[in-house]
């Protein structure tokens, strides 16, 4: 009886021993557990911050290609303009120059002058007389 009692008590060290290391062993997976959970959150904060930041950025991108088209859009219009200005100055130095050297074909009273070819159908604007104020 002494062996079995013996046999017992080596059971229940070993058993013992058994639930430490059990308990040791739970312990350490629940202190992981934490520290993954921890990292989770830090995780799942960051990947909000950063999908805020992105549509910021997309919102940001879309207004800046608005100017930017909005700008295109004014530049080939002054362009065109310009353009316009351009040649007409052309012409209008052309004309000059045929006023100060006339030769006797380019005048007549059939051919009209340069200065008299409309450039711009448009009619034009009368503003006010600048003048010195008395």
């Amino acid at each position: 009886m002494q062996e079995a009692q013996a046999a017992l008590e080596t059971a229940r060290a070993e058993t013992a021993a058994q639930a430490g290391a059990h308990k040791a062993e739970l312990e350490a997976l629940q202190a992981r557990l934490e520290a993954k959970e921890g990292e989770l959150g830090i995780a799942l904060r960051s990947q909000a911050m950063t999908q805020s930041d992105l549509m910021h950025l997309r919102q940001r991108f879309e207004t800046l290609q608005t100017e930017k088209n909005k700008v295109d859009a004014l530049l080939t219009q002054v362009t065109s303009r310009l353009s316009i200005a351009s040649k007409y100055l052309h012409l209008l130095d052309a004309s000059a120059r045929q006023e100060q050297f006339p030769s006797r074909s380019d005048t007549g009273p059939d051919r009209p002058t340069l200065l008299e070819t409309p450039l711009d159908p448009r009619p034009k604007k009368r503003g006010k007389k600048r003048g010195k104020k008395p």
